[in-house]
């Protein structure tokens, strides 16, 4: 079992989470990280990002949603 204190320790390291190559521009995906929805996602500029996979309205996941390449729509608000 590990304490609060390694678990903070292991969100503070980078992980490979996905190969780059498999991002595409204006493409998002959900995944699972040490137990942490995330959304990752490159935009139509090729910049990749990441951010929690959960809508602060509803609590949906975003990864649901639409992706234009810019924004993200969740799929419950539209």
């Amino acid at each position: 079992m590990t304490s609060a204190i390694e678990s903070e320790i292991l969100r503070d390291l980078w992980y490979m989470a996905i190969p780059g190559s498999e991002l595409k521009r204006g493409q998002m995906l959900g995944k699972i990280l040490l137990g942490q929805s995330l959304l990752l996602g490159r935009d139509a500029n090729g910049d990749v990002f990441a951010m929690r996979d959960i809508c602060p309205h509803r609590g949906i996941p975003l990864s649901h949603g639409e992706f234009d390449g810019r924004e993200i729509e969740c799929c419950y608000h539209g």
